[in-house]
This record gives structure tokens, C-alpha cells and sequence, in this order.
């Protein structure tokens, strides 16, 4: 086991290179100087359509859609990611983290306009769409095996990465400080069967199930740490400017400039934002296009601004405020090392009056959000699944998810983490790839929809 975690950790290191996080930053960047800033000039339509009435294809509401894509996002990321970037990679992690999400807001637009406009009904009567078909359809038939490469990508992501060992191996984790018992073996065999049936019976019940149950579980989860997470900032209000100095001013180090010891950090500092706020956000990877495939909309680029409000809300929002709350509450000098340490640490400081509460609270979101994430990675590898081989294969991937869930509990977290990084990684090539070839429609279709939104009288 020892000697495969090495392997894993290598692979990591080499996936997550300079060159994929290049490749991420330049194709938001493209995306935002095409689309002329697309995630700030439309932010505010693109809030609005979430509870706008909607027409055409598709199987559930564009907000649904959105909870199911916001479900997959909203999960270890936001505390265990965010407090990883800051331990490894310094406070000046966190800004890396949130240009990464500004400009992947921009890559998360023409996923979800891609998605829309490639997708396709299958016999049975109901969508299935995602790069894998943006590729097939957009690209040509030729390019089919890059299709087959993300679809087989993002399968095994949600069975061996991101869907199930990461959020088990944290909600387990989580469950046993929660009730005050870290050593317990009989509560880590416990809740893994319990979360497995709970999810189990969740993932048989299709997508309304999953939209219906992610609905409610996100906003209600999303909105009482948002409000926690305030409450933090809001007893350090007074050190949140010298906290926001201190995350630029390790992000662009002088020194930083002319290599040495505080250059690596700050090439370090890159590597873990970008990672860690694409492991959380999902921007350039394609899986949230997936979930996109399946809204109800009037026009392909009204769900690509409706899907690019998931990485807003996840990084730039509550991402953002994690990360903050880290560093006003000085937890990061205390406990440098990161991890779910880390975040609790902070929380801990800003309840002080309040022992035990920061703890209670970060143990109490973990477990929600992991679940969260469990349904809506499932729901990504059954489509990428479909794609492959049918319903035939839905079956048995359905039952190779629920067991590989059940024995994330027993894995260790620094290989869950470094597995996790590789299977994302290995997703984002193909459609990083599509993205810049397909980049022709994206900027036809979003000039059509301006027509059309003016004629409107928008």
C-alpha cells in the first residue's frame, strides 16, 4: 500500500504540473477576453434566470440543474481543499484560488452553452449531454475516442477520486470528532454503511431523485455555513485588511521574482490555489456540463450563464470566505501543516466564547457536504457510463460506486487527496481541448443570444 501511494503522489505531482495549470488559467483567460468579461457584464442576468420560468428540452429546472452541478461542487473542497491550498501554499494560495475561479467562470460558460447546444435525447425519452458529446457532436465523429477518453476520465474520477473515497474518507472523519470518538473503528464500519444505503438509495432513484433531494440539501446546507462563516469574519472584523495584505503579499513575493527558496513557494502557492480551487469548483474539467445537459432552457447560453453561477457561488463565494476566515483568525501560524485541522482551529477562535461550537459547525458542513458531493459526482460518472457502454453499464457501475464509497472510509487521506488531484487532472485535458476548438460556437451562439436578448427589449 505504501509503495502505491508513492506511486500516487508522483503521478499527482506530474499531472498537476505547470503546464495543465497554465492550461486552465490561459483557457479562462481566453474565454474572458472572447466573451469580453462575460462573468461580469452577466452575472447579474445570469442570477436572475435561476428562478426565471423555462421552456424546452430538458428534464429538470435550470435551479435543480444547478443544485445537482452545485451539489458535486459544494463538498470537502470548500473546508478540507481551502485549508490544504493555505497549508501547503500560503495564504497567497487563496488569491491564485479565486483568479483561478474568475476566470474559470468564463470556461464554465462555454461548458454549459456547449452542453445545451450538443445534447441529444435518448430512447427512453430523457437527456443525456456533457463534453463527451460536445466532442463527438461539435468536433466531428473523428474525435470520438477524445470523447471516449473524458467519458472513461470522468467515470473512473467518480468512482476512484472524487465521488466517493475524498467525501467518505471526510465524512467519516468528521463523524467521529463529531461525537467524540476518534479512534473508533466500530463508528468509522457504522457510518460507512449508513452513508452507503442513505446514497444507495438516493443514486437508484435517477436524476428527478437526485435534483429533488440536491434542491434542498444546497441551499439549506450552503446558506448555514455562509452565515457561520460570517459570524467568524464578523469577530475579526477589524484584522480582515491585514489579512487581505498578507494573501497578496504572498502571492507576488519580491523575491518570488528572481527564484530561490520564496519562488518555489510562490510557484507552490499557484499550483495548490488552481488545484485546489478547480478540485472544489470543477472549471475546465467538464463534469459540471454534465448536469447542465439536463435543465430546461430557452437558448444554449442561457445555461451557460446559469452554469457559470456555480463557480461563483462555490469559490468566489464560500471558498473565499473559508479561506478568509483562516487567515483573520491567525489559524494558519498556529497550525501550518492544513487539512480539516486547520479550518476547525479557525472556527474554534471565532466561537471562543463558545467552546466546542467552531468544531461542531465544521464537523456538522463536512458531513453534509461531502453527501452532497457523493450524489453529484454519481450522477456525472452514470452519464459518462451511459455514453460508454448503456444502461447495461449504468448497472454495474451503480454497484462499483456504492462499494468503492463503502471503503473510502478505510483509506488514508493523503492518498484519497493525491487520487482524487490525478482522476481531475486526467478529465480536464480532453475538454480543455474541445473548449479551445469549439471556442468559434461559443462566441456565434453568445452574439445570437445578444440578438435575441435585445430584441426581447432585455
Amino acid at each position: 500500500m505504501q509503495k502505491l501511494e508513492q506511486i500516487i503522489r508522483a503521478a499527482d505531482e506530474w499531472i498537476w504540473g505547470l503546464p495543465l495549470v497554465f492550461a486552465l488559467c490561459f483557457v479562462g483567460v481566453f474565454y474572458t477576453v472572447k466573451l469580453r468579461g462575460v462573468q461580469v457584464r452577466y452575472l447579474p442576468r445570469a442570477l436572475k434566470l435561476l428562478f426565471a420560468s423555462e421552456q424546452g428540452d430538458g428534464e429538470v429546472s435550470r435551479f435543480a440543474a444547478l443544485s445537482t452541478s452545485l451539489a458535486a461542487m459544494i463538498g470537502t473542497g470548500n473546508i478540507v481543499g481551502v485549508a490544504t491550498a493555505v497549508g501547503l501554499g500560503g495564504p497567497g494560495a487563496l488569491l491564485w484560488m479565486w483568479l483561478s475561479a474568475f476566470f474559470g467562470m468564463a470556461t464554465g460558460y462555454a461548458e454549459g452553452l456547449l452542453s445545451a447546444k450538443y445534447r441529444r435525447k435518448t430512447r427512453d425519452g430523457h437527456t443525456l449531454g456533457g463534453a463527451f458529446y460536445y466532442i463527438e457532436r461539435g468536433m466531428g465523429e473523428k474525435f470520438r475516442p477524445l470523447a471516449v477518453l473524458f467519458a472513461l476520465c470522468g467515470m473512473v474520477a467518480a468512482i476512484f477520486g472524487i465521488g466517493t473515497v475524498t467525501q467518505m474518507n471526510g465524512i467519516t472523519h468528521a463523524t467521529k470528532i463529531l461525537l467524540g470518538k476518534p479512534d473508533s473503528a466500530a463508528i468509522t464500519v457504522t457510518t460507512a454503511i449508513v452513508v452507503t444505503l442513505l446514497a444507495g438509495k438516493i443514486i437508484y432513484g435517477g436524476i428527478g431523485r437526485i435534483a429533488k433531494v440536491s434542491a434542498v440539501l444546497v441551499p439549506v446546507m450552503g446558506t448555514l455555513f455562509a452565515l457561520t462563516t460570517v459570524a467568524v469574519l464578523l469577530t475579526h472584523i477589524e484584522k480582515i485588511p491585514s489579512a487581505v495584505c498578507e494573501i497578496i503579499s504572498t502571492a507576488f513575493c519580491g523575491r518570488a521574482m528572481f527564484g530561490g527558496w520564496s519562488g518555489s513557494m510562490v510557484l507552490k502557492a499557484i499550483r495548490m490555489g488552481v488545484s485546489r480551487g478547480v478540485f472544489s469548483n470543477e472549471a475546465g474539467l467538464g463534469s459540471a456540463s454534465i448536469a447542465a445537459a439536463s435543465a430546461k432552457s430557452n437558448h444554449p447560453a442561457e445555461q451557460g450563464l446559469v452554469t457559470m453561477t456555480g463557480t461563483f457561488l462555490d469559490t468566489l463565494v464560500l471558498c473565499m470566505m473559508t479561506g478568509l476566515a483562516i487567515v483573520v483568525t491567525g489559524a494558519h501560524k498556529v497550525l501550518p501543516s492544513g487539512g480539516v485541522e486547520l479550518t476547525t482551529l479557525a472556527y474554534d477562535q471565532g466561537f471562543s466564547a463558545l467552546p466546542g461550537l467552531g468544531q461542531s459547525v465544521v464537523d456538522l458542513s463536512l458531513i453534509l457536504f461531502a453527501f452532497a458531493s457523493v450524489l453529484g459526482w454519481n450522477f456525472y460518472g452514470e452519464k459518462c457510463a451511459e455514453y460508454l457502454g448503456g444502461e447495461k453499464l449504468v448497472f454495474f457501475y451503480r454497484a462499483a460506486f456504492c462499494t468503492v464509497l463503502f471503503c473510502g472510509a478505510f483509506l488514508s487521506a493523503e492518498f484519497v487527496w493525491n487520487l482524487a488531484d490525478c482522476c481531475n487532472g486526467l478529465m480536464a485535458v480532453p475538454n480543455l481541448v474541445a473548449l479551445m476548438a469549439l471556442s468559434p460556437v461559443v462566441v456565434r451562439e453568445t452574439k445570437d443570444y445578444e440578438k435575441f436578448w435585445r430584441k426581447k427589449g432585455f
